[in-house]
Order: structure tokens, then sequence, then C-alpha cells
């Protein structure tokens, strides 16, 4: 392995210099609220509500055998307020890949490039700790994702399950 969690928080703190960044456990996990709960939309797609234990859950959520200390879920803020969450495995699938396994911007800042400027620094620390890849799975009921993260670069790699498995290399730009 040539990164470690310590490196990447560094990096992805170099990248996007514009927002705080606080990663979010058991004890902080209300940081997310204000994000989740102006998506309803997202959390209506799987007969969910967007409530404390929806947070809770993606706290604690791995894939079986997977290090919860290569796990990243972070709030981004701005003026001390959270505008995204985003939810990393670091060295999944692969030892030089990513997994997310949520994005979500706040909806008061939906279509303003938030979205973008928030991956595109995730895709920068990801290349500058030397990761290859960035995977992702998405419903492909869920519209709204698909188109954007299509935008971001990604391409369909697969389907695993219930869901869409999509791909984009670190080292392509838009």
């Amino acid at each position: 392995m040539i990164w470690g969690m310590a490196e990447f928080y560094e990096a992805l703190r170099q990248a996007l210099p514009q927002y705080g960044i606080t990663p979010i456990n058991e004890g902080n996990y209300a940081i997310a609220r204000d994000v989740y709960f102006t998506n309803p939309e997202y959390f209506m797609l799987f007969g969910q509500v967007a409530d404390d234990e929806r947070i809770l859950t993606t706290v604690r959520m791995l894939p079986e055998g997977f290090d919860i200390a290569r796990k990243f879920f972070a709030g981004l803020c701005e003026n001390g307020k959270a505008i995204a969450v985003i939810d990393l495995l670091m060295g999944y699938p692969n030892e030089n890949e990513m997994w997310i396994g949520l994005f979500l911007v706040h909806g008061d800042f939906h279509g303003k490039g938030v979205g973008a400027a928030v991956f595109n620094g995730t895709a920068r620390a990801a290349r500058m700790v030397g990761l290859d890849s960035i995977h992702l799975g998405i419903f492909d009921t869920n519209k709204r994702a698909l188109h954007f993260w299509q935008k971001m670069g990604f391409t369909y790699e697969r389907t695993k399950g219930d869901f869409l498995v999509y791909q984009r290399s670190v080292h392509e730009t838009l």
C-alpha cells in the first residue's frame, strides 16, 4: 500500500481548501442531518426516510470483511454548515482503488457546482495518494445520480445485484 488514511485526509484537505472536512462517526453524526434531510427524494427511491438511523447506518455500513479503519465518512462544510457528505472505502474493491458508498449534496446546493467540485477534489486527492480508479454503485431508478456520474466521466462496468457499477480512472480530467 502506498497511501494511508492520514495521507488521504491531508490530500483531500489540499484538494478542497474551500471546505472544512469533518470525519463523521457515531459521536458526531448530527453533522450530516441537514444534508440527509434536504434529500428526501433520494431516500424515497429505496422506500426509506432520511433520519438519524439512516445516518448511523451509513456510519456503520461496510462490506463483509472490510476494515473500518479504511472507511472515510465525512461532512464537507462551508461557514460551519455541512453542504455535502461523502462515504469512501479506501482500497476497495482492490488495493489501489476507492469505492464511493454515498455522496450527497445539501438540497440548497443542488445544481450549483458543489457536487462537481467535491467529486473533482476527491479524485485529485485519490490521485495524489496513488490510487488508480474510483468505483460506485447506482440503482438504475436513480436517474439523477446516473446523469451526474456520467457527466463526471464514469462509465458502466457491470451489474452487481440490484445496482449498476460504474468506474472512472483518477487520471482522467474533465
